[in-house]
């Protein structure tokens, strides 16, 4: 990844064995009314990485020096968040990106994602990895 880093280092900083997959299927229903959504607030995932298979309705935003873009879909693409987890890890050498789920405009198809989750659990301990401080 370009960090400087032995191999194993990012897989044992962020909880090595002891690492947790979760997997969460997103569905947002039809939506002839989108004023009347919550979607997703902004936020950061909290995990090391986060792994996101779209499907082609739009709706993805992440936010960059104070401005929203659109994450366009990609057939058969797997998009990648870096979690919280990483940035801490990394030191700050990789940041997180503030991410929402927004309805752009009235639509009568479904928006799924399937997303997968790589993180410590809560009984272990992570910070700066080797090299990094």
């Amino acid at each position: 990844m370009g960090l400087g880093l032995e191999p194993n280092d990012l897989k044992e900083g962020t909880g090595g064995e002891n690492l947790e997959y979760m997997m969460k299927i997103n569905y947002y229903p039809p939506c002839p009314r989108p004023d009347l959504a919550l979607g997703v607030p902004a936020h950061t995932d909290m995990s090391a990485l986060t792994l996101l298979v779209p499907n082609e309705v739009p709706g993805l935003q992440i936010c960059k020096d104070g401005s929203w873009y659109d994450v366009d879909y990609v057939p058969d693409a797997i998009v990648v968040h870096i979690g919280d987890q990483v940035e801490v890890c990394s030191n700050n050498l990789m940041w997180v990106f503030i991410n929402y789920i927004v309805d752009l405009c009235p639509r009568l198809v479904i928006r799924f994602s399937l997303d997968i989750s790589l993180m410590q659990t809560l009984r272990n301990e992570y910070g700066i990895l080797r090299g990094r401080s």
